[in-house]
């Protein structure tokens, strides 16, 4: 046989399958897979490796992607549990009935939500009522806010089915329309990317994307106060735990009561136990 032939053959029969379910050699062992959102993913993941060390009978398997993906995942009956931040909405829940997939719910942590600016815009402070003035359109100016004459450009998500702009719309906009002409991006990198390059522009993305690499330093988190009346709180991993600060999203573990396994269940509850 020729050499060139036998490699493939021998590299297509040593390669892992890519797709669909995963399966154990050991037939006593449950696989766990774990998809969703980037934020959660290296978390959940640490945490998978303290479960596992206490467990041999179990193999987690945690991936990260797009915010909706993991549900999407749950939903097409592709992983065994999903992380999402905020809610699960009716849609969801709807076509989980449908499937006849009994979506749990666990709550595990929380994460907040950060309003940026350019690093040379002299705003530092901003109301939960400023936030939702600039980000509908009603505040359109900066020395509105305690800046300098100048019009706000308002970035935000580009799908509201996403956790973190869900959220946004729902708390801090309080369900109005976002900003007339609001610059719309799919990640949450491209809004950093944007408010990092344009004075006047302002957006939001979740506490540890903002201070970890590669934007810590590009753009200037403002601190947040209830109302006016308020102290400012500035966004930090210890202000979203204590929950002072005002702008904090849930992060949550889903999966079906129908179908999950000892270890799922279980690992969702270490999870919660453990918290993120």
């Amino acid at each position: 046989m020729n050499k060139w032939w036998l490699c493939v053959i021998v590299f297509a029969a040593l390669a892992p399958a890519v797709s669909g379910p995963l399966q154990a050699q050991d037939k006593n062992v449950e696989i766990v897979r774990v998809r969703g959102l980037d934020t959660m993913a290296v978390r959940v993941e640490k945490l998978a490796d303290l479960y596992m060390a206490e467990h041999a009978n179990c193999r987690i398997v945690v991936s990260g992607g797009r915010g909706h993906g993991g549900i999407e995942e749950l939903l097409a009956k592709n992983t065994e549990v999903a992380m999402g931040a905020y809610s699960t909405g009716p849609e969801d829940r709807e076509i989980a009935t449908k499937k006849g997939i009994a979506l749990a719910e666990q709550l595990i942590g929380w994460d907040g939500l950060v309003i940026v600016v350019h690093p040379s815009n002299g705003v530092s402070e901003l109301t939960l009522d400023q936030v939702k003035g600039i980000f509908t359109g009603a505040l359109g100016n900066w020395n509105k806010v305690g800046g300098p004459e100048g019009v706000i450009e308002v970035v935000v998500r580009d799908s509201a089915r996403t956790g973190y702009a869900a959220y946004f719309k729902d708390f801090a906009l309080k369900k109005a329309p976002e900003a007339p002409g609001a610059g719309k991006k799919r990640l949450i990198s491209a809004i950093l990317k944007e408010v990092s390059t344009h004075p006047r522009a302002i957006g939001y993305a979740p506490v540890r994307t903002v201070f970890a690499p590669p934007f810590a330093g590009t753009v200037k988190a403002a601190a947040i106060k209830k109302d006016a009346d308020s102290p400012s709180v500035m966004p930090s991993e210890q202000t979203v735990a204590d929950r002072s600060y005002p702008l904090i999203v849930p992060l949550l573990l889903y999966y079906d009561r129908n179908t999950a396994g000892e270890h799922t269940k279980r690992f969702v509850e270490f999870c919660a136990m453990k918290g993120l």
